[in-house]
């Protein structure tokens, strides 16, 4: 499911990141990363507003534009999109099959965050942000005590799943 597509979502992350900005603003910032005339952002942002994306108001001959909302409030309103639409097509087991496998995914983030605390700051850093005892143990990976807070904790076998 594609949302919006690729100078869309740089001209989002633009506006989202600058606030209240102009066509010229966001094509000062996306010329030389994506090589885009300046008509071309004008075109997008234009059309963004159309899809109610963007607000604009004029400002001397032009516009100026900002979010109609927040990022988090825009991914949240489109997780809950994403959910209806699965249950309205397929039915509430297969919304349930979805939130089972996010959130087993999101555990294994949850693991990769542990292991990315753990080697930066030691396992008196990680004890602190998560539960120690089950997350160490196992063959996802291997803690081992830092000999002080700033020695990293070696070795980590990396989990044996991908995840996105």
């Amino acid at each position: 499911m594609k949302v919006l597509g690729d100078l869309e979502r740089a001209v989002m992350k633009t506006v989202w990141d600058g606030g209240n900005m102009t066509v010229r603003d966001v094509h000062e910032r996306l010329a030389v990363s994506h090589g885009v005339a300046y008509t071309t952002v004008m075109t997008v942002m234009t059309r963004l507003a159309d899809k109610q994306m963007l607000n604009r108001r004029r400002e001397g001959s032009g516009y100026v534009y900002r979010a109609c909302q927040s990022r988090d409030g825009f991914f949240a309103g489109l997780c809950d999109r994403l959910l209806e639409d699965i249950r309205r097509d397929f039915g509430p087991s297969a919304a349930q099959a979805f939130l089972s496998e996010f959130s087993r995914r999101m555990k294994g983030l949850a693991i990769v965050a542990l292991v990315t605390v753990t080697f930066i700051g030691g396992l008196r850093a990680a004890a602190a942000v998560l539960p120690s005892a089950p997350l160490c143990q196992g063959n996802s990976f291997i803690c081992r005590p830092a000999r002080s807070a700033m020695t990293p904790v070696v070795p980590i076998s990396l989990l044996s799943q991908s995840f996105p």
